[in-house]
């Protein structure tokens, strides 16, 4: 049997919201001072809030007697006066609205809150006042009732959170009515739904069963990168799942999830049939294209390189052409710098056009085409800042590292595509939904829960006029409609990168579509511009995208090795000189599996260069634990902080007591960071080893990586081009010869379902 403890927040001893887990110190209710510790549902319990428990009391052997937590918040009993005032403070109605509702209604506060017209009636409460206290304590009644309702289904904690955060108040209604529901939430599968299901004794011949397939399988195209199924595939993956489904049965749950806005079905990409989306990527692509089509129907007269150059007829290209060709060429001799045809093309386009596209391999000159083009800009007088310190040429980049590898080529400013538009990450506005809707001061609606703020989209435009975009083939379709938002249309829009690397990480293929569609002008540079400069990592570059086995020699290199248990010796042996000869390299690995995948790496080059001590402090994480001294990657993008997913450093300090951690933060300008543990166990992740895909964006001088026949399907072209092209002084791969050829012949890419080009296309 559960005990139940209550009372107000004195001191908030420990706190790890990625559990969740608090430590509190509790005048109780009773006149005593308690110790609770355990998990409390939504946001962070802080001083002066209220909190009702259900747990057993416990005696510690170090720290005596504790109350430890099962569920929280709760209530227990019925409400009456003292219990509903302590819920509205918590909801932030002021002490002195308090004090007079209860002077006012008396026995009657409970029975009467939740009547608007009433309280309105009261002396001195505005309508307004009276809706938002009756708001806030039918939220915080569904809120208490629900908690305990989820737990009984089973749901742990940070489970609560999630589903909460999704429905609020009817989060009960709906999954006792539709346990696949949960399909809908991130970290939950039709498994999940299963369970529920059986616990709640609801029939797996249900209808909503086969929705919960439905949906279950678009996700998981979603994780492929996929931004649609065909219907057929979407019909074998959901038998995958329910294997005595009918194509009937299939279609009938489309529809229906359909209905819900659980899903979209477009059927106007007549070549395509039938796709099925998930209904954010539906809404995304549709959006991006309409954004696309407006701009190339932007009058000439509007874009700033016609205002700047005051051009008298910008609707003759000839003139247009003729000032941005001029403007290239005298840019380039005052820089010292001799173009290419193709290079001094590519940045005369982005003058003359509302959107342009520059690709390229290694060494072909994007980097010389994008200094060009700044100060081309600059010379025309569109300068990089204006009056008001915000960028007119805004320079973006996916990565904090590539944004800051543009900043030190051009020499102007260069931000994350996030930070540039204003974006607020996930955790700013973490469980505003509930704020416990009960225990937090200032509940709001469960809808806003985890949705990124962002200062600049479709109501506020970021007012730079010139916007270019690097590594774009980083851009998934999420960025692309963010970017297309943020950006004025009027605003001349460049994107730049190589479409020979990986696609994105993120759903979609925007690089590829944006030049496929043939909509936009397009320069492809290949053209090594100095042959006799050219290093031997950028010739096997360019043999590897034609297809051809590269040269093993010089910088280029093949250290044999048959098994995985060989290369991991092989792959520690060569790390271990290069750290003794202090070079910054980078061991890569194309998969997390087996004994040279990322996960056995960073456990054995841990070991190697910060082996555990008695006196090394550790923080648990989610990939295992961080310790003083490792090696970490940033993995989220921390406004605050300023610190960008990709960002490599080392852990200075961890000093768990005094809930601090430090990260020296590697790059230009090496800095400090000081990290609660909540936001380490967040952002941080070992980087002894990256994956192919986490590497990109990123430059090292060396780029070690094992390269094995065992290795199968991620023996692919694009993957190791895209690894060695990390590298700016020395490729150091560990492996055979017939896995190098293998990867080099297998052009096989992973086909992505992505609509953005057909619905280009289609517009014409």
């Amino acid at each position: 049997m559960l005990e139940y403890a209550s009372g107000t927040v004195h001191t908030v001893v420990f706190s790890d919201e990625s559990q969740p887990f608090y430590i509190l110190r509790i005048a109780g209710d009773e006149g005593d001072t308690v110790t609770m510790r355990g998990p409390v549902i939504g946001s962070p319990p802080s001083e002066g809030d209220w909190l009702g428990a259900e747990g057993q009391w416990v005696e510690d052997p170090k720290y005596g007697r504790q109350f430890r937590i099962s569920c929280a918040p709760v209530m227990r009993g019925v409400w009456n006066e003292e219990s509903a005032s302590k819920a509205l403070a918590n909801q932030g109605i002021g002490s002195l609205t308090i004090r007079k509702l209860r002077r006012e209604l008396g026995a009657e506060l409970v029975a009467t809150l939740a009547d608007e017209a009433k309280l309105a009636g009261l002396d001195g409460l505005s309508e307004f006042d009276a809706a938002a206290i009756s708001r806030a304590w039918i939220r915080v009644r569904a809120f208490f009732e629900a908690i305990p309702a989820l737990g009984a289904m089973g749901f742990e904690s940070r489970d609560v959170n999630k589903i909460f955060s999704k429905w609020g108040t009817d989060s009960v209604e709906i999954l006792t009515s539709d346990p696949w529901a949960l399909t809908e939430i991130p970290g939950f599968d039709f498994k999940a739904g299963d369970r529920l299901a059986t616990i709640l004794q609801v029939g797996f011949s249900s209808p909503a069963r086969l929705r919960g397939a439905c949906v279950q399988a678009v996700r998981s195209g979603r994780k492929s990168g996929h931004t649609y199924y065909t219907l057929g595939e979407l019909i074998g993956q959901a038998r995958i799942l329910v294997p005595e489904a009918t194509n009937s049965d299939i279609a009938l749950a489309l529809k229906d999830a359909a209905d819900l806005k659980r899903l979209s079905l477009e059927r106007t990409l007549e070549d395509l049939g039938t796709l099925v989306y998930p209904s954010d990527l539906h809404k995304s692509e549709a959006r991006c294209v309409e954004s696309l089509l407006r701009r190339l129907k932007v009058d000439p007269k509007e874009l700033v390189f016609s205002k700047a150059m005051k051009v008298k007829n910008p609707k003759s290209r000839k003139q247009l052409k003729t000032h941005a060709v001029s403007l290239v060429e005298i840019t380039a001799s005052d820089l010292g710098l001799r173009l290419s045809e193709a290079q001094a093309q590519g940045v005369a386009n982005a003058l003359m056009n509302p959107v342009s596209v520059i690709t390229g391999l290694p060494g072909t000159g994007k980097t010389t085409s994008l200094r060009v083009l700044v100060r081309a800009l600059q010379e025309a007088g569109i300068n990089a800042v204006d009056v008001d310190d915000i960028p007119q040429v805004l320079l973006m980049a996916p990565t904090g590292i590539a944004a800051k590898r543009m900043a030190s080529v051009t020499g102007i400013s260069a931000f994350t595509v996030h930070r540039g538009l204003g974006g607020k990450p996930d955790q700013d506005t973490r469980q505003k939904a509930g704020n416990y809707t009960g225990i937090k001061k200032g509940g709001s609606k469960a809808e806003s829960w985890g949705a990124s703020q962002w200062s600049y989209g479709d109501d506020n435009k970021h007012p730079a006029s010139f916007v270019v975009v690097d590594e774009s083939s980083m851009v998934d379709l999420d960025m692309l409609y963010r970017i297309l938002e943020g950006v004025d249309e009027s605003s001349h829009l460049v994107f730049m990168g190589d479409a020979a690397q990986l696609p994105s990480v993120g759903p979609g293929n925007v690089l590829r579509d944006l030049v496929a569609s043939k909509m936009f002008p397009t320069v492809h540079l290949s053209e090594i511009f100095r042959q006799e400069e050219t290093s031997d990592i950028v010739s096997a570059a360019h043999s590897i995208h034609a297809g051809e086995i590269p040269d093993i020699k010089g910088d280029f290199r093949l250290v044999k090795a048959g098994t995985e248990r060989e290369a991991l010796t092989l792959v520690k042996r060569v790390s271990q000189r290069l750290f003794d000869d202090s070079m910054n390299f980078q061991v890569l690995s194309p998969r997390h599996a087996g004994d040279v995948g990322v996960t056995n790496l960073n456990e054995e080059l841990r070991e190697m260069f910060n082996p555990s001590g008695r006196s090394a402090n550790q923080l648990r994480i989610a990939s295992g634990y961080v310790r003083e001294g490792d090696r970490v990657m940033i993995v989220q993008n921390d406004y605050d902080l300023e610190v960008f997913n990709g960002d490599v450093g080392k852990v200075t300090s961890i000093n768990l007591s005094k809930k601090s951690i430090e990260v020296k933060i590697h790059g230009a300008m090496s800095r400090r960071i000081p990290m609660k543990p909540v936001t380490a166990v967040r952002l941080l992740r070992l980087a002894y080893a990256q994956t192919v895909h986490k590497s990109q964006g990123q430059e090292y001088d060396v780029i070690v990586m094992p390269l094995l026949d065992s290795f199968s399907i991620q023996l692919q072209r694009n993957l190791l081009y895209t690894a060695i092209t990390r590298a700016k002084k020395k490729v150091i791969l560990v492996g055979t010869s017939t896995a190098l050829q293998r990867a080099v012949f297998n052009d096989f890419e992973g086909k992505r379902n992505s609509g953005l080009m057909a619905r280009l296309q289609l517009s014409e």
